[in-house]
């Protein structure tokens, strides 16, 4: 379907486009449900020569309403950069072997039942956007995808890459597939703590960590169905108080295997807290210290096989009104 014929099917609702503001960040939320598992401080870990890093990158370009919903014009990249320790970072793909990229037209749900018909993908210019309707809102629809393409990329690290440890970029998916393994993980890495399982209380203490110190280990468990913990520390990245470099790192593990795993995981934490501060800095760069330099290598690797926001939005326009 070409996008001027989806407007012309809904053209009296008279879509009204917006482009994509920085959303605002909001406070972090405090709920006591974590629980110390770990007596001893932490220890020395286990050598790690390589690492694969997994992360994917959002770009939107414009979001229209049509009628009451609105829907979103997007584009997402996902994929992996291998740390070494003898030969620092490079990228997992390349144009011979480009990463997974999808552009996507997120609506919500509920538009499914608005709209009265099915439809998968619509035509800008020569270009391709597969239609998706997830969740409550445009964006649930787009971060949904996104967070199913990161899965698949772990996975396929954690199948390909078997010499190495597999770290996400963010929360580690709830399913079966993300159980930990010794030596190879996966783990992920949270740099925008929005909750935490602490009273602020308990939670302020963090602050004042120094560089390459990490927190006694502590579990909660995961909604669902999955009979499963995440094993999660706090780490700081970089010497200062308050929030700056404090990320969380975790685990998930099946209920009767905490006990076995737990040591396995402490030593693992141990290892990325000497490692992870040696791969970011405290300098006056967004984003930095908590979205570490092979992080911001993998994004900005993959903003080069993403399609120009600027002239997107030109074609998307021309679209609509052609």
């Amino acid at each position: 379907m070409k996008l001027s014929e989806l407007k012309d099917l809904i053209t009296k609702m008279e879509p009204v486009i917006h482009e994509i503001e920085n959303p605002t960040l909001r406070n972090i939320r405090q709920v006591e449900r974590y629980t110390i598992v770990e007596n001893d401080e932490p220890g020395e870990g286990i050598e790690i020569k390589r690492i694969v890093f997994i992360d994917g990158k959002r770009r939107s370009f414009l979001s229209a309403m049509f009628g009451p919903f609105t829907g979103i014009f997007s584009e997402i990249a996902v994929g992996g950069v291998m740390w070494e320790k003898e030969r620092e970072v490079y990228p997992l793909f390349s144009p011979e072997n480009p990463p997974k990229v999808l552009k996507i037209l997120g609506f919500p749900e509920d538009f499914r039942n608005f709209y009265g018909r099915d439809m998968d993908r619509v035509f800008v210019k020569n270009y391709v956007f597969e239609i998706f309707m997830r969740g409550k809102d445009c964006h649930d629809s787009v971060d949904s995808v996104l967070r199913e393409y990161e899965k698949g990329a772990v996975i396929e690290a954690l199948n390909e890459y078997n010499r190495a440890l597999v770290v996400k970029d963010g929360t580690l998916p709830d399913i079966e597939d993300m159980y930990f393994k010794p030596g190879r993980g996966p783990v992920g890495l949270v740099k925008n703590i929005m909750a935490t399982g602490f009273s602020h209380a308990t939670f302020k203490n963090y602050y004042g960590m120094r560089k390459s110190e990490r927190s006694r280990m502590f579990i909660w468990r995961v909604h669902g169905n999955l009979k499963a913990l995440k094993v999660g520390t706090y780490l700081k990245l970089v010497d200062s108080k308050g929030l700056k470099g404090l990320v969380r790192m975790e685990a998930l593990v099946k209920e009767e295997d905490l006990e076995v795993l737990k040591e396995d995981i402490g030593k693992t934490f141990d290892s990325l807290r000497k490692i992870l501060p040696t791969l970011t800095a405290d300098l006056p760069i967004p984003r930095l210290p908590e979205n570490i330099l092979p992080i911001q290598f993998l994004e900005d690797s993959l903003s080069k096989y993403m399609t120009d926001r600027d002239y997107m939005i030109t074609c998307i326009y021309e679209s609509l009104h052609g």
